[in-house]
């Protein structure tokens, strides 16, 4: 159950990144047309643009950490397998730890700024916070889920 609902939060993800990079195509080449031809300048395309930053990246990060595909550093190479184990865990815990702090400072933050729209695009700033914080909290649940994997 759990398995197939994670699965079900990842396709959406994945859908909504793949949109997310769509419109920020889409108007980062609109703002430069517009800009060139000095048609107009729209507040509101960055706004957009922006919001589309945001979606794209903390609804790929938890695909990337679903997949194995994030970025790893191997500090101490030659080190032993053991060391290796011990500083995989290390990270896995820390990572973990950063979410979830991250969620609960962006719901505390939420909580006190909900209501107040974004100066052009005139929605709540609830909706520029939304994706990230579902993205810390899903690539908390999948860093915790391989945490408990290996221990």
């Amino acid at each position: 159950m759990r398995k197939r609902t994670l699965e079900c939060f990842l396709m959406v993800f994945d859908y909504l990144g793949n949109t997310g990079l769509v419109c920020l195509t889409g108007f980062v080449i609109l703002q430069v047309v517009l800009r060139n031809f000095r048609i107009a300048n729209f507040p509101w395309m960055d706004e957009a643009a922006r919001l589309a930053h945001v979606v794209i990246i903390f609804t790929v990060t938890p695909l990337l950490f679903h997949a194995d595909g994030h970025i790893t550093a191997e500090v101490l190479r030659p080190a032993s397998k053991s060391v290796q184990k011990l500083l995989k865990l290390t990270s896995t815990t820390a990572s973990t730890i950063f979410c979830f702090l991250f969620f609960l400072s962006g719901a505390n933050l939420i909580s006190r700024l909900w209501n107040v729209p974004l100066a052009a695009l005139r929605i709540p700033i609830l909706f520029l916070y939304l994706a990230p914080l579902m993205g810390m909290l899903i690539s908390s649940a999948l860093i915790s889920r391989k945490l408990f994997e290996r221990s």
